[in-house]
């Protein structure tokens, strides 16, 4: 005999259900657990991003159109970025292999460019979208929005691009008369 709680469960009772009483105790068990837990659990299923802080991945996890994957780290609680603003940010550069290749926090100064402005590699811009001030999040970029087949410093030709950003700051660039 078994006590659960001060219920006493007869395990041989148990053993001795019918085939359609098994049927009836499952499907009870997977309508409660579905109910309880069934969206969280079926977006796992439908990202396919099993892990330690799944949930968390699943949620924030975004896959551009032209093969930019983005995972957002933490969601920034500050302003949407937006195309022309000056973008500041600090990155770490890996290969996909893990290589570090470069991180911008060893030159002391954020990293700056104009977003849109076409200053910095495809894949990088479209990394930003709808991303907000504060944020961190991985980019992993194919070769065809990076570098392609060109050597580029110590980036071998035709590498996957894994960026790790930090969005610091957006601020609207005012355009400037030349005279």
């Amino acid at each position: 005999m078994l006590y659960c709680e001060g219920y006493k469960l007869r395990v041989n009772q148990m053993k001795n259900l019918s085939k359609k009483e098994w049927v009836a105790v499952s499907v009870g068990v997977i309508f409660v657990g579905y109910t309880l837990f069934g969206a969280d659990i079926m977006s796992l299923f439908q990202k396919n991003t099993m892990s330690d802080d799944s949930l968390a991945a699943t949620v924030a996890s975004n896959f551009s159109n032209n093969g930019v994957i983005i995972n957002d780290i933490v969601v920034g609680q500050g302003a949407l970025v937006r195309q022309g603003q000056l973008i500041s940010v600090h990155y770490i550069l890996s290969l996909s292999d893990g290589t570090v290749i470069q991180n911008s926090k060893d030159f002391g100064v954020p990293f700056q460019f104009t977003l849109g402005a076409g200053e910095v590699i495809p894949g990088w811009e479209q990394g930003f979208t709808s991303m907000k001030v504060g944020g961190v999040r991985t980019i992993v970029i194919p070769p065809e929005l990076a570098y392609g087949s060109q050597q580029a410093g110590p980036i071998p030709p035709n590498s996957t691009l894994v960026f790790t950003i930090e969005l610091l700051d957006a601020t609207d660039v005012t355009p400037q008369l030349i005279q």
